[in-house]
């Protein structure tokens, strides 16, 4: 009677087991339910490396500190190409020419107009000299005209009686010891030596300038590694800095060292925020490195310590829990 009464409390203890057993499964089933109802709607990070701690970095972490699910895009995290550092390269050309019609008819306008304005002036200084010059000579020009009855616009004309005129060499033949007509000869000749001189100098002049602009090319190509939007003929033609880096040019200086010179405040201040996009894009890739993203409302300091945990399959039963009392909580965690 006792083994028979054993054996049925044996069964009996199974049974409850059993039963206990399907409860808690039961629960743990409904449990996984609700959770999996949370919306699984948004996007990675590349990569995981939040999740490289594995179960046993995860109990060490504070659970204010660990942010489960997927994140919102990070943008902000996202390297820039060196594409985007040259947009103008990839804008299509009407919408560039509408962006700078904007520009010059808009608060830029009166800024356009005088650079144009000192372009203008500076394309003409050249022919406002030569005609300063002429307005100098003409009262002589007039005179000379006047006495020998030609017209003094006619240049040739006028020559031609000059030289005619023996009166005119009368006094320095006489001095020399030559007749007029000696005279004559000898300045005829150094008239023509004069301008074989002039031609001679001429083609010696181009020939040095061809070099030098040829050595000023070569120079200019290797500052383009440095400095790639230096362009020699518009440095040289710049209304504010062309006349000083062409003169530092004539007086020796290389094309590099001239470029640097007159632009010396642009240089300064692009290399001073070449090194800001340094240092934000070395913080964005060691943030991205650890799996972090920066808060987009600007406590990007709370959520450098936070660790993501966005694969299900890798969370433990702490985190789950975790979710759970978040989740209760009103807070929303999507994966």
């Amino acid at each position: 009677m006792t083994r028979g009464k054993d054996r049925c409390n044996t069964k009996k203890w199974h049974a409850g087991k059993t039963a206990a057993t399907h409860r808690e499964d039961d629960g743990k089933e409904e449990y996984m339910k609700k959770l999996m109802l949370v919306p699984l709607n948004l996007r990675l990070f590349e990569g995981e490396g939040g999740e490289a701690g594995g179960d046993g970095a995860a109990q060490a972490e504070s659970p204010a500190k660990v942010v489960y699910g997927k994140q919102n895009d990070a943008q902000a995290a996202e390297p820039k190409s060196e594409s985007a550092d040259e947009p103008q390269n990839a804008i299509a050309d009407d919408v560039r020419k509408a962006e700078f019609e904007k520009l010059i008819k808009g608060d830029f306008k009166d800024l356009f107009h005088e650079r144009t304005q000192k372009i203008i002036d500076a394309r003409f200084k050249q022919t406002k000299q030569l005609e300063e010059r002429e307005a100098a000579l003409r009262p002589v020009l007039d005179l000379l005209g006047s006495k020998y009855g030609v017209n003094a616009a006619d240049i040739e004309e006028l020559s031609k009686a000059i030289t005619a005129d023996d009166s005119y060499y009368e006094a320095e033949a006489t001095h020399k010891g030559l007749t007029v007509q000696q005279l004559k000869q000898v300045k005829a000749l150094e008239r023509e030596n004069e301008t074989l001189r002039q031609a001679r100098k001429e083609i010696e002049d181009r020939r040095n300038a061809e070099q030098a602009t040829a050595q000023w090319l070569a120079q200019a190509e290797q500052a383009k590694q440095v400095y790639a939007n230096l362009d020699l003929n518009r440095e040289a033609q710049d209304p504010e800095t062309g006349d000083r880096f062409v003169r530092l040019l004539r007086s020796g200086v290389d094309v590099k060292t001239a470029y640097e010179v007159v632009h010396k405040d642009d240089i300064i201040s692009g290399a001073m925020q070449h090194t800001a996009n340094v240092v934000r894009q070395k913080t964005v890739n060691d943030i991205k490195s650890r799996g972090l993203r920066p808060d987009e409302n600007g406590t990007a300091s709370a959520m450098a310590s936070a660790v993501v945990k966005s694969d299900v399959s890798k969370l433990t039963r702490k985190d789950r829990e975790e979710i759970s009392k978040r989740v209760m909580r009103g807070e929303k965690i999507q994966f």
